[in-house]
């Protein structure tokens, strides 16, 4: 047991620092752009692991028994358990009783924890992410709106929904006519 705990245990922590340097790489530079504090982003990642164990467990988990399995086979182990008369459906049964445990981890994990931990991540997401700032300020911004009218507004602040150098583009009967 003490030498299948240290494999999975490397293995696990592998691929979880994989899975963050994944996710790291595609939300850091938004992460450092809208300054997340600390404290959030700690708990994002602490989220996030919990949403990928699913993923990361059955991987972590096949490796470390191939690992095992090599390190047997390696220092001669198997050999000598076949010659002294150990069949070798006897020395799968506990790797294959360890899946199945695993497997019923991975399916009350994938229905408790990981979902709790998703909604925690998108919660974090929208908050601190994708939040829409009310004082944004726009520059050199076009919007199209009804009736085909384009709006040309050379700056638009948000909160106080003002429009400075507006110009409403807009045709009628094929032409274009210009309006402010």
């Amino acid at each position: 047991l003490k030498r299948s705990v240290l494999p999975f245990l490397y293995c696990f922590s592998c691929f979880v620092l994989l899975a963050m340097l994944v996710d790291l790489f595609e939300h850091g530079d938004e992460m450092i752009e809208k300054s997340i504090p600390i404290g959030i982003f700690f708990k994002y990642y602490f989220y996030y692991i919990c949403s990928t164990l699913p993923q990361i467990m059955p991987m972590a988990v096949l490796l470390a028994v191939l690992f095992i399995i090599s390190m047997f086979i390696r220092h001669n182990e198997l050999t000598a358990m076949q010659s002294g008369g150990i069949h070798l459906a006897r020395f799968i049964s506990p790797f294959i009783l360890l899946a199945l445990l695993i497997s019923l981890l991975v399916i009350v994990t994938n229905e408790t924890i990981a979902t709790q931990s998703a909604r925690k991540i998108t919660e974090i997401k929208k908050k601190y992410l994708y939040f829409e700032n009310p004082d944004e300020r726009y520059e050199h911004l076009a919007k199209i709106g009804a009736e085909n009218r384009m709006y040309l507004m050379e700056k638009y602040l948000k909160k106080p929904n003002i429009m400075k150098n507006l110009i409403v583009l807009g045709s009628q009967n094929n032409n274009l006519r210009k309006g402010c």
